[in-house]
């Protein structure tokens, strides 16, 4: 289980991350069951990246991997059957599984940019902080 400051902080990476790179995000988290825990957008986001993200994180957490992999399988008649059964789910790049003491936390993901930019933001979140 995440902390709402522990969610926080990660987003205020990704965010940062975005402004580095100099696009505006969505970013979602979501708990291991695939249920919503915090939804936030950079002003100036496409409108469209904030239903997309949330799928982006359902994805990730329920399936326990990265949605770039998931898109690659998307043919797969079993990751088919799987996603029309947990319905609105989004099997595009940018949505990574967290995970702690060797047990998924969470899934988060941000939408906003290309599948790799978005990718590259939802890394930087989720990068151990420097001590």
């Amino acid at each position: 289980m995440m902390t709402q400051p522990e969610i926080d902080r990660l987003i205020a990476k990704a965010f940062a991350h975005a402004d580095k790179i100099g696009i505006r995000v969505a970013v979602a988290v979501c708990d291991p069951g695939g249920r919503l825990a915090a939804l936030r957008r950079m002003d100036g986001v496409i409108p469209v990246a904030t239903t997309a993200v949330v799928g982006k994180a359902r994805a990730a957490s329920i399936f326990g991997l990265p949605t770039s992999l998931l898109a690659s399988l998307q043919d797969n008649p079993n990751i088919q059957a799987l996603a029309a059964t947990e319905g609105g789910l989004l099997l595009a790049s940018g949505g990574l599984p967290f995970h702690r003491d060797g047990g998924l936390v969470a899934g988060f993901a941000v939408s906003g940019g290309t599948g790799e930019q978005d990718e590259a933001c939802a890394k930087a979140a989720l990068e151990p902080d420097e001590v």
